[in-house]
């Protein structure tokens, strides 16, 4: 029998090798059917995890302040982005109604060069809608602020609203934010440098007023109450009568055992339903009571 020859045993080898290619790919094909499927899975987890839970803004219908409502339009978009990739996708978002959507509308329908873009659009928004350029400035009402019956904090947070679109400089918002203060937490802060810049002065205005009221419930917490001052007894007019009487008169209701206040025979003067009760005596009573004891004893007044 003949060898094989080198060419042969070659083309042997070549095919072994390709029969054990294809049947390495037939093995792994699960393999990879396995690792598209878990990518396709974790794409799709990717996208809902991009969608954020957060509730979408209530309707706009042109009534009352317009940044809030676009503030919260502007948040919803951003943090969920991947819904929102052209630009007026960004604008038909913006969920209006009444006034409000018949001016959008009429944009929308002589395709006005505002609606090109989102700052284009909510520029003019702004304008139309923003009630901040129909009330006073800014600058009128940094100055004319005032703590007044609020608390600091409350005036804090007023004050930050308004100055948050003032463009002051420190120096200038410092010098506001005093002038609003009461004057009892005013002088106080005065003992700081304006150094310390306008964010630290807030805040030691809001330790100080904390101070105080914890201050002075301790003090109400400790302090006796002073109780109403007790008027003198007003004089009776019976018993200012009763020692007036004549010494007759005296006689003989103790003669006939009669009171002596208002001289019925029911009853004695301790027990006297016409005389009010009272637990002070009467400065009245002390001529009364001297008379008394001279008609018991025979004292002569």
């Amino acid at each position: 029998m003949q060898a094989p020859s080198a060419s042969e045993i070659s083309a042997s080898s070549t095919d072994a090798s390709r029969s054990a290619t294809v049947h390495a790919a037939v093995t792994q094909q699960p393999t990879l059917k396995e690792t598209l499927m878990e990518f396709r899975h974790t794409l799709q987890n990717y996208r809902s995890a991009s969608v954020s839970p957060m509730a979408k803004p209530a309707n706009y219908s042109g009534e009352g302040e317009c940044k809030g409502f676009l503030l919260q339009c502007k948040l919803y978009m951003e943090v969920n982005a991947v819904q929102f990739i052209s630009e007026k996708a960004k604008i038909a978002f913006i969920m209006l109604t009444g006034r409000a959507l018949n001016w959008a509308q009429a944009l929308w329908d002589s395709n006005a060069p505002a609606l090109q873009s989102l700052n284009r659009f909510l520029d003019h928004f702004n304008t139309v809608f923003s009630q901040s350029s129909k009330a006073i400035s800014v600058h009128d009402q940094l100055f004319r602020l005032r703590q007044g019956n609020s608390s600091v904090s409350e005036y804090v947070l007023k004050f930050r609203t308004i100055a948050a679109s003032s463009e002051w400089n420190e120096i200038a918002l410092m010098t506001a934010y005093r002038q609003g203060l009461n004057p009892d937490i005013c002088l106080q802060l005065a003992i700081y440098d304006d150094a310390i810049g306008i964010k630290k002065n807030i805040l030691r205005s809001i330790l100080i007023a904390q101070h105080r009221t914890a201050c002075f419930q301790n003090f109400s917490a400790r302090s006796p109450r002073l109780s109403a001052p007790v008027s003198p007894p007003v004089p009776e007019p019976m018993e200012v009568d009763s020692g007036r009487l004549t010494t007759a008169e005296r006689n003989r209701r103790h003669t006939n055992n009669l009171c002596f206040y208002c001289g019925a025979s029911e009853h004695y003067r301790a027990e006297c339903p016409v005389r009010p009760s009272r637990s002070a005596v009467s400065t009245v009573e002390l001529p009364f009571l001297v008379s008394y004891v001279s008609n018991q004893f025979d004292i002569p007044i």
